[in-house]
C-alpha cells in the first residue's frame, strides 16, 4: 500500500476519495483554507485541481461531476480520463448545505451529504 498524496502543511486534509472509470485517477476533497475538488493520477502522482470552492464530488455515470458549492448542488460536464471539465457549471438544488445561525448550538452541522446510485 502507498500513498497517493500527501499534505504540505498541518491543518490541510484529502477526503472523501473516489476511483474514476478506468482506474487511473482518484478524484477527492482537498481542505486548506477553502474546498476544491481534485483529482490525482494513479501513474503518475500528479494532483490537479478540477473545481475550485468546491467539496463532495461525485461522477456520475451521464459524465457530470456533481459536488457543493456555497451551499448548492451543482453539476458540470466532465471527462474522467482528460480530467477536464466541459461546460459552466450550474445549480441542480439550491439550499442543501446552509448553516442556521444556531445550527451548532442545536448539534447541527449544516452539512450537505451527498449519496448517488445507478440504476441498471
Amino acid at each position: 500500500m502507498r500513498a497517493l498524496t500527501t499534505v504540505k502543511k498541518t491543518g490541510d486534509w484529502q477526503m472523501r476519495p473516489e476511483m474514476l472509470p478506468g482506474g487511473k485517477a482518484v478524484l477527492f476533497t482537498s481542505w486548506r483554507r477553502n474546498t476544491s475538488v481534485a483529482a490525482v493520477s494513479l501513474p503518475s502522482g500528479s494532483v490537479k485541481t478540477i473545481v475550485r470552492s468546491g467539496t463532495r464530488a461525485r461522477y456520475l455515470a451521464t459524465g457530470h461531476l456533481v459536488y457543493e458549492s456555497g451551499g448548492d448542488l451543482l453539476a458540470v460536464g466532465f471527462d474522467p480520463v482528460t480530467l477536464e471539465t466541459r461546460g459552466e457549471a450550474r445549480a441542480v438544488v439550491a439550499g442543501i448545505g446552509k448553516v442556521a445561525w444556531n445550527a451548532t448550538a442545536r448539534g447541527e452541522t449544516g452539512a450537505s451529504h451527498l449519496h448517488t446510485s445507478t440504476w441498471w
